[in-house]
């Protein structure tokens, strides 16, 4: 399956890493639902690649402990996403443009875990 460009988003989820601290929040899991999909990304702590898993669309469950991430996106459609690979070939960030062709977020591998780049925030603040 591939990755649900034209979908739009009905929730995006994290579930915080023990790593997080007063520098950041780290995630063990990010989870986008869309109206037909899901996308589950997940680090690999061997290579700190993300792993991307895509399925059929499925139900939110709020009774899980995640962080809400994103409110603004909801309902937007996801234009545009960037698969990219690190200098060594290591597939280690994502990036989204949502209503638009620039981006609004990233999410990038890094020591085992998964860490949100806000583009919008720097784009508004920077």
């Amino acid at each position: 399956m591939d990755f649900p460009n034209g979908g739009i988003l009905i929730a995006m989820e994290g579930k915080v890493g023990d790593l997080s601290n007063d520098y950041g929040i780290d995630f063990d899991e990010i989870v986008l639902f869309f109206e037909e999909s899901t996308v589950i990304l997940r680090p690999i702590s061997e290579t700190d690649e993300i792993s991307i898993g895509i399925g059929p669309g499925s139900r939110v469950d709020r009774r899980r402990r995640r962080v809400q991430l994103f409110p603004d996106l909801i309902g937007k459609q996801l234009n545009f996403s960037w698969i990219s690979a690190n200098n060594q070939g290591y597939q280690d960030l994502i990036v989204m443009a949502f209503d638009g062709t620039t981006p609004n977020f990233g999410v990038l591998c890094v020591g085992s875990m998964l860490q949100i780049l806000n583009i919008d925030l720097l784009r508004t603040h920077g």
